[in-house]
């Protein structure tokens, strides 16, 4: 099985422009954490009830291009966040700043 996303095809295209993210601001902290709560819910119901199938389907992730959804599970949705993470702690260490796990 294949599935793609609705993203324009573009070669190494951000889903949005640059300029989005540096706008996006959270103004109801609350609601937001009960929207994660839900998203995580739903992620282990699909987990706990998902087919080994779904694992081995093949998707189109832009721009890294098409694996399984359990690769796209490691590489994106565990490692690509604490990447960031530790590039936000390196520079806060360039700056001089804290580090922001204590």
């Amino acid at each position: 099985m294949r599935t793609s996303s609705a993203c324009p095809r573009r070669p190494r295209a951000p889903a949005c422009p640059r300029r989005t993210p540096t706008r996006l601001r959270i103004n109801d902290v609350p609601l937001f954490r009960e929207y994660v709560a839900k998203v995580w819910a739903g992620t282990e119901r699909l987990f706990a009830s998902a087919s080994p199938d779904l694992f081995d389907t093949v998707v189109t992730v832009k721009p890294l291009g098409e694996m399984s959804v359990v690769q796209c599970l490691g590489q994106v949705g565990l490692t690509h966040g604490m990447t960031h993470l530790g590039e936000i702690e390196l520079a806060r260490t360039l700056v001089g700043a804290k580090p922001l796990g204590g």
